[in-house]
């Protein structure tokens, strides 16, 4: 667009246009600063971010049900055992979070063996 083609309404209109845009900016600053005084984060303007997606939050477990549901789990699987990626399934949780506890809580449970690569059988 040419200034020299612009008419006295299209400055008329650019200076309304922002106007309209200054306001609704006060407006949100005014928001950000009463979404501050209640120590929220929502008042930094968003950003892309990497790593976990956002979400629900999952729901947290009381203290040693997780291990008490993996050997009902690994009891009930038989001889030929459960795969980590199995029981990740059954419980809804990620599997590599189910490698790190078969790796370290369940190192410590006796009855617990490892019968190929990614299985555990319980064995008495």
């Amino acid at each position: 667009m040419n200034l020299t083609s612009l008419t006295s309404a299209d400055f008329k209109n650019i200076v309304k246009l922002l106007g309209n845009k200054e306001a609704l900016q006060q407006r949100i600053a005014a928001i950000d600063r009463e979404l501050a005084q209640f120590g929220s984060s929502a008042a930094a303007p968003a950003a892309p971010t990497r790593g976990r997606k956002r979400g629900r939050p999952a729901k947290r477990r009381p203290r040693g049900q997780i291990k008490e549901t993996i050997i009902g789990l690994v009891k009930g699987a038989g001889k030929n055992g459960l795969t980590v990626r199995e029981a990740a399934r059954r419980l809804g949780v990620n599997a590599q979070r189910m490698y790190v506890w078969f790796g370290s809580t369940g190192k410590k449970v006796k009855q617990i063996k490892k019968t190929a690569p990614g299985t555990y059988a319980w064995v008495e």
